[in-house]
């Protein structure tokens, strides 16, 4: 910032400060609230100019339109993203965030189930290859799921796969780094789970999590869909990899990936006692995984037989107000609110309190119904 004009020190220090406020606002709540109205007046104030600061109020769109997304707000999301990508830079001040602007773009649109419009406006504003090979590694990857997911959206997922294919291929051409292949490669074992080839993507997405390069988020995905197809022998395997794999330098989020997979899978007294510890590290996290430490809690008493404590640990979580935008954003799908009522009807049961299971048993039928048809719910992302 010290290099450049006063004006612009002072407009970067200002979308600086009022991307802090929103993202540090702790979740939905009056704080946001504000933090987005103060992101609101601060780019109509540099579109006011003149001329127009028109790169400023992107990154103003951008920022709020990030956030939005995390939130689960996804038709406002939609407006600011749009905004944004509308505020095009010129050519000469092309750079990652414009790029980076368009796959959020198109995420909102997917997460409203409008497939075709994500893929139009990938396909319109597509980067160069020139421009492609000079962003960060994970917004390649992530402008190139993007268009798979959408892809799939429209069940073309033999098409989907394709572009994965060539995409990667692209990298190996230009020596992209080995993790940007690996990414793609766990991305087209997605396409196939979607494309209902899952033995065929469960083979895949634990070819990639065994790999050297890949990370936690990579054996969660493969471990979900192994409990899926209840393959006992990929359950075993898996649990095994988790622990030899990540449990040593697993913190926050990785710590909560780990801890979610393996309570799930139920293995021996020594994945228990791992998961048992990943929880604690939840709990102690610094960053917004924080957030599901009750919950985690809450399943590892289940694990355990604790059904009482488990509960209760449950409703304190579920009575919980104030949590950051990531718990706030997954609370808002459907599958997740139906998932945390069926929960509490299994707890309630083991209990012996058989109406109010079956109150909350029929509460989560209800959910999954009134979201048929409609937005897409956790099963529809990636």
């Amino acid at each position: 910032i010290s290099v450049v004009a006063p004006q612009v020190q002072r407009d970067l220090l200002a979308v600086f400060l009022g991307g802090t406020r929103l993202w540090a606002s702790g979740g939905p709540g009056p704080a946001a609230e504000a933090a987005l109205g103060e992101l609101d007046r601060l780019a109509e104030s540099f579109l006011a100019r003149t001329p127009p600061e028109r790169t400023m109020a992107r990154e103003v769109r951008a920022t709020q339109g990030s956030w939005l997304l995390l939130a689960g707000r996804f038709p406002e999301a939609e407006a600011r993203l749009q905004e944004a990508c509308r505020l095009e830079p010129s050519p000469s001040d092309q750079g990652v965030r414009l790029h980076g602007c368009v796959p959020d773009y198109a995420r909102a649109l997917s997460m409203q189930g409008r497939f075709d419009r994500a893929e139009k406006i990938l396909r319109d504003r597509a980067p160069t290859a020139a421009h492609l090979a000079g962003e960060t590694p994970g917004l390649r990857v992530r402008w190139i799921s993007e268009m798979a997911h959408a892809l799939c959206g429209q069940a073309r997922h033999a098409e989907a796969e394709r572009w994965l294919m060539d995409q990667r291929q692209g990298f190996r051409e230009r020596g992209a780094p080995e993790v940007e292949q690996l990414a793609l490669e766990a991305e087209r074992a997605v396409v196939m789970a979607r494309a209902g080839r899952l033995p065929e993507a469960l083979q895949q997405m634990e070819a990639v999590a065994t790999n050297r390069l890949a990370g936690v988020r990579n054996w969660h995905r493969a471990m979900v869909l192994a409990l899926s197809l209840d393959d006992t022998e990929a359950i075993r395997r898996l649990g095994r990899a988790g622990l030899l794999g990540y449990v040593s330098l697993a913190e926050g989020v990785d710590a909560l990936l780990l801890a979610d997979g393996l309570l799930a899978a139920n293995g021996d007294a020594t994945e228990m006692a791992v998961a048992a510890a990943m929880v604690e590290r939840v709990a102690a996290a610094q960053d917004w995984s924080r957030d599901f430490a009750l919950l985690m809690r809450a399943r590892l008493a289940h694990r355990r037989g604790h059904f009482q404590a488990a509960l209760e640990l449950l409703d304190e979580s579920m009575g919980q107000r104030e949590f950051g935008v990531v718990r706030a954003g997954v609370e808002s799908l459907p599958a997740r609110r139906a998932e945390l009522k069926g929960f509490r009807a299994e707890l309630c049961a083991r209990l012996g309190r058989e109406i109010e299971a079956r109150h909350e048993l029929q509460a989560s039928q209800e959910i999954l119904q009134a979201a048929a048809g409609g937005a897409p719910s956790a099963s529809g992302s990636h």
